[in-house]
């Protein structure tokens, strides 16, 4: 009845089947082990009885309901017809026995019972009492997840942040890197120009003593292009 609540609503015929059928389906042990509702339902309307009188009251309460729905199934002692044949191809499960039948005959077998104005109303209620938790809970669902967006926002702003900071880094290392390797290569080239203008210096001093000024002149044209400032 509890789940035939939360899924009939307001719904009067809705409720009503529900209810009829709760009394007639069975669900073997699991039903009676997961079902609370079902199973008070089951101490409040049942009989336990030995099988032999669980079958007469079976075969009594079969001979009402075609009393009730299809008197010609009865002979004229009000016992059901051919009776022994249909237990044997519903032995053991008598429960759905009735409730074929009464799904079979359900014009006449349910009565539909409109509820009255309180039950309506602790029906709305209830209905809006799940309303109620299901707006809670997708409320907190929503601030959970609203929470989560903003822990990975700040993640990743954190690591955003850590990479350009890294990047800087590299930046750095790189442009020493590449200052380092200028300084070098600048010290290289002034060794290679002073060990040339030294040479030249030479040769120059030794086109004087030989008296070769035309060898002398075009010497020193040489030293004044790779030391225009004699800081060589």
């Amino acid at each position: 009845v509890k789940c035939a609540d939360k899924a009939c609503g307001i719904d009067v015929e809705c409720m009503s089947i529900a209810e009829a059928a709760d009394v007639l389906i069975t669900g073997g042990e699991n039903h009676m082990t997961v079902c609370k509702a079902y199973r008070d339902v089951q101490r409040e309307l049942c009989d336990c009885l030995p099988s032999k009188e669980a079958k007469e009251g079976a075969t009594q309460r079969l001979a009402d309901f075609y009393a009730a729905v299809k008197p010609e199934r009865l002979d004229e002692q009000g016992n059901v017809k051919d009776v022994e044949e249909v237990w044997k191809k519903w032995q053991g499960r008598e429960p759905e026995l009735f409730f074929e039948l009464t799904r079979k005959y359900s014009a006449e077998a349910v009565e539909i019972r409109a509820r009255s104005e309180e039950e309506l109303s602790l029906l709305r209620s209830a209905a809006g009492r799940e309303e109620a938790e299901e707006l809670a809970s997708r409320k907190a669902e929503e601030e959970l997840a609203r929470l989560r967006a903003k822990e990975e926002e700040a993640l990743r702003q954190k690591e955003a942040s850590e990479d350009e900071v890294l990047q800087r880094r590299l930046a750095d290392e790189r442009s020493l890197a590449e200052a380092e390797l200028a300084r070098q290569k600048a010290e290289e080239e002034l060794a290679l120009r002073r060990a040339q203008v030294a040479k030249l210096r030479e040769e120059k001093a030794a086109a004087i003593a030989g008296e070769d000024f035309m060898r002398v002149k075009q010497l020193k044209e040489l030293i004044l292009q790779l030391d225009p400032k004699e800081e060589l």
